[in-house]
């Protein structure tokens, strides 16, 4: 269901903003980002179609991603009860402090107890996720049950 507030130049260039980000994972110069996702598989079993899955399969075959599923079976925990939907923005070699992004009302947290919140809440939820082979496993076979 389409906002009325939101112009169609809006969603355009929210577009053109997301291909740009996907296109940096492939870059040559500079080095692509290393890009590592923790998805949990209840996101990947609601309002996803078998395409998006496959299109995160072949992404997830690239040198410089890491996309492992949480299964259903891991459970609740911590990390996904507190944290919501959040990205660790790490630089090399230290030049930057770490940030995180969160979907929340607070959008950027460098603090470095923050910092180090989000990051205990990766380590518990990094815990019970599947190897990259088996994430690609159950992304294909929850593909197939959409087809």
């Amino acid at each position: 269901m389409a906002r009325p507030d939101i112009t169609r130049a809006e969603i355009e260039r929210r577009l053109a903003v997301r291909l740009g980000r996907q296109a940096l994972l492939t870059r040559a110069a500079p080095p692509a980002p290393q890009f590592d996702v923790l998805l949990e598989e209840a996101v990947l079993r609601r309002g996803v179609a078998a395409e998006q899955l496959r299109h995160l399969i072949r992404v997830s075959r690239q040198p410089n991603v890491s996309l492992r599923v949480i299964p259903l079976a891991g459970g609740l925990h911590r990390g996904n009860m507190t944290s919501g939907t959040f990205t660790i923005l790490e630089f090399e070699g230290g030049a930057e402090p770490s940030i995180i992004y969160s979907d929340s009302l607070t959008l950027y947290l460098d603090k470095p107890a923050e910092v180090a919140a989000y990051g205990e809440a990766w380590d518990i939820m990094e815990s019970p996720a599947l190897a990259e082979a088996q994430s690609r496993k159950l992304m294909a076979s929850i593909a197939e049950e959409l087809t």
